[in-house]
């Protein structure tokens, strides 16, 4: 057995004599006296701080990185960043024109077709074709700068290299890799119920959901489904079918990243659970036929038998709330249901302070860089292992 092997069962034999809802801090302190699982620090480069401008504002930029052209569209009222390459998924090149105010729909091309902020052609010639997605990552700074080798803001490279290891087992440096919880002690959802956006229940109850939390929304030619972070704060999977697609949805309160890929490798249909670990304290997801390890923010396996498998990208993206709402035929909008047959509540975060407090971070990193604030939420755009990062401001 792997000295990395050892140390993940270590954490999972202690973990298993204490009460889940301590687990975290108790694994806290587990950290601390486990010096090959530090942060890295020593060997980073002293970044400047930088001052954090919270002044928002919507913007439209067409950008570039590492020779991909794409669009960057932000805002803010709408809980809203987004990265589309000027073209649809069949390889159709386009001229996009972007219209902020248009809420949903707030691109055009040439043809005259419009698309709704999930990308799909919602009229025109091109109605029910989907815009190409960057290959892009909405979540916390400091999850973003930590996974990839290279985190630029604004103009300006980190000059920090790529971290250096070795191992033929994984694909993430294993001395990042520890336990939070036993596997499936945090139960994913495998037969979800919705409740339609229009029903009484919602449009009655103002307390169902604030208009500032933030939910993941998809969506094909017939419905749109909505998964609420509040819910997925407890359970951090969902496997689901959009139509006849069987899809994963997953989240990570931890790094604040979300995601949706098709769950399929090779034509073989894939049920994802929690697996308990974490790299750069974000969720790795594990494949219940090959208990393969798949990093939820670097979209791919990581560890065993499909090692390097790369999961097709699900057109996806992030909202609040209060957004959904502006949405038409909302009768054909579904929202995932609180009613999950677990006794929880879903309008506590179960971890405190976390989400606002900047200088809590239960987990090791690899790397830390204090040029925004940690929590905040930003869009970085992924080419060749690098990140270029947006902000609600330009």
């Amino acid at each position: 057995m792997s000295p990395e092997r050892q140390l993940l069962e270590r954490h999972w034999l202690y973990l298993s004599t204490v009460s889940l809802q301590n687990r975290i801090l108790s694994l806290a302190l587990i950290i601390m006296s486990l010096s090959a699982c530090g942060s890295g620090d020593d060997d980073a480069p002293e970044i400047p701080t930088m001052p954090a401008a919270r002044e928002y504002n919507d913007y439209v930029l067409n950008d570039e990185f590492n020779g991909e052209n794409y669009i960057v569209l932000a805002i803010e009222s709408k809980g809203y960043l987004a990265a589309f390459k000027p073209q649809l998924t069949d390889g159709t090149s386009l001229m996009l024109e972007a219209d902020l105010d248009n809420w949903p729909n707030i691109l055009s091309d040439q043809s005259g077709s419009l698309y709704n902020f999930i990308g799909m052609g919602v009229s025109g010639p091109n109605t029910g074709k989907q815009l190409l997605h960057m290959n892009s990552q909405v979540g916390y700074w400091f999850s973003i700068s930590a996974a990839f080798p290279t985190a630029i803001y604004p103009e300006t490279v980190v000059n920090r290299s790529a971290p250096t290891f070795y191992s033929a087992e994984w694909n993430v440096d294993p001395k990042t890799v520890v336990s939070g919880a036993l596997r499936d002690a945090i139960s994913a959802l495998n037969t979800p119920g919705f409740i339609r956006a229009n029903d009484q229940r919602i449009i009655e109850n103002s307390d169902f959901m604030a208009p500032d939390e933030r939910v993941l929304v998809v969506q094909n030619s017939e419905v749109t489904k909505v998964y609420p972070y509040k819910i997925l704060d407890r359970h951090e999977i969902v496997n689901d079918l959009l139509g006849d697609e069987r899809i994963v949805v997953s989240y990570c309160p931890l790094t604040g990243t979300g995601t949706v890929w098709r769950s399929e490798v090779n034509g073989s249909p894939l049920e994802f659970g929690v697996s308990g670990l974490l790299s750069q304290s974000n969720l790795l997801l594990f494949d219940r036929a090959t208990e393969s390890l798949w990093s939820q923010i670097r979209k791919e396996a990581v560890y065993g038998e499909l090692k390097d498998a790369i999961p097709t990208h699900f057109p996806h993206q992030e909202v609040l709330w209060g957004s959904i709402q502006d949405l038409p035929n909302l009768e054909n909008v579904e929202v995932l249901s609180d009613n999950t047959g677990f006794d929880y509540d879903y309008d506590m975060f179960p971890y405190g302070d976390y989400r606002t407090d900047d200088n809590l971070i239960y987990f090791p990193i690899g790397y830390s860089d204090d040029r925004l604030p940690a929590k905040e939420i930003v869009l970085g755009v992924i080419v060749d292992e690098e990140a270029k990062v947006y902000r609600f401001s330009n």
